[in-house]
């Protein structure tokens, strides 16, 4: 590669307009990583690292690792006392953009929230350490801690309305309640976030009992406006295994009776 086009290229990771595989490509066959990304990934991960060892010191020792690996990208030091959002607003708040063009800004904290998904998805300790770690650890979190990891959470999937910026305090629940209320409305999200989290229960165990019809209401519009087929397989999959639950299970009951539409039919039984 030459001088010219690695400046070309590094131009574009700088302003992280890849995606997951464009910036693992690039940290591992060309060892090209984003400025000042990766000391800001790195930080991001350390922070949430540091709150996950609270209750299992397995992480501790992938922090140290975390450390080791990356001493030449970041200064770790300098963020010991740092909470997950505060890294992620330095970073927000390092750009050029101005906060009154809500477009650019929305676009730049997006790919920020797309980076920062493939660092602490495997993109820097590849297996030792990805988002499914934050998920199985939420439940035992407390406090400040879980309301932290929360809003890592939030950020990470960036369930936002197009044309209005993140709001980090924004409650998980008010999101889904927004994406079901406002149809007509475009959103943007993390593809690879949002299959996680419905691979798992972490959305429907975050949403409140007293409308328990909202899980099926969430997934069925998430299947009318996707284009993403890993996240049509996810859903097809996720209604399969709620209706082979039962009517025991509240969820299956409203899919079967009341909310599944016809159309989803035909691809529960392709996905099956």
């Amino acid at each position: 590669m030459c001088i010219r086009d690695r400046y070309i290229i590094k131009q574009k990771i700088n302003s992280l307009v890849l995606d997951e595989e464009g910036f693992s490509y690039f940290q591992h066959n060309r060892q090209i990583k984003p400025t000042p990304g990766i000391t800001y990934g790195a930080a991001f991960v350390y922070t949430i690292l540091k709150r996950l060892e609270e209750n299992n010191q397995k992480y501790r020792l992938i922090r140290d690792k975390l450390e080791r690996k990356y001493q030449d990208d970041v200064n770790f030091k300098l963020y010991e006392d740092s909470k997950p959002w505060d890294v992620a607003s330095e970073y927000i708040s390092s750009s050029m953009y101005s906060s009154e063009d809500i477009t650019r800004t929305q676009l730049w904290m997006y790919r920020i929230s797309v980076y920062f998904a493939y660092c602490v998805d495997g993109g820097l300790l590849n297996g030792l350490f990805t988002i499914v770690d934050i998920l199985d650890n939420y439940s035992s979190l407390t406090g400040d801690t879980q309301e932290e990891i929360a809003i890592v959470i939030n950020f990470l999937l960036y369930l936002t309305p197009k044309k209005v910026l993140f709001s980090y305090d924004q409650a998980f629940d008010k999101r889904v309640d927004e994406f079901i209320d406002k149809a007509s409305e475009q959103f943007i999200y993390n593809d690879r976030v949002m299959r996680l989290l419905i691979q798992t229960d972490f959305i429907e165990e975050r949403l409140p009992k007293t409308n328990p019809d909202n899980f099926a209401k969430f997934i069925i519009r998430l299947m009318m406006k996707s284009k993403n087929m890993q996240i049509q397989i996810a859903v097809c999959h996720k209604c399969i295994k709620l209706l082979e639950q039962g009517p025991d299970r509240v969820q299956a009951d409203v899919l079967l009776k009341n909310t599944l539409p016809q159309f989803l039919q035909p691809f529960i039984e392709l996905y099956k």
